[in-house]
């Protein structure tokens, strides 16, 4: 189901946690950890402010990218960057997914 507000929330971190890095991405994955592990995030962590924040990373990450697509013989290499994006975004929900299914077994 990915209905509720925490489903929700869930993958908007998981999408977030994918594209970002530095210390952004170790607060994103232990928040999702945290939400595996009690089935619930914290009461002051809002949709809106999750679907902010998941379209800023994705835009600040994407923006340069998008630049160069513009640009005719490096928007080729440009265009591969998505790809790459898509993986990145694959595998760690991936991971994130099989983890929330170990969790919930044990």
């Amino acid at each position: 189901q990915y209905d509720s507000e925490e489903e929700k929330k869930f993958i908007l971190l998981i999408i977030q946690g994918a594209v970002c890095h530095d210390t952004n991405l170790l607060l994103i994955n232990n928040s999702l950890n945290e939400y595996m592990e009690n089935d619930c995030f914290s009461k002051e962590m809002s949709l809106d402010e999750c679907i902010k924040k998941a379209a800023a990373t994705l835009s600040k990450e994407l923006l340069y990218m998008k630049f160069l697509q513009g640009i005719p013989v490096v928007g080729a290499v440009g265009g591969v960057f998505n790809g790459m994006y898509i993986r990145n975004i694959t595998k760690y929900a991936e991971m994130k997914y099989r983890r929330r299914f170990y969790e919930k077994r044990k």
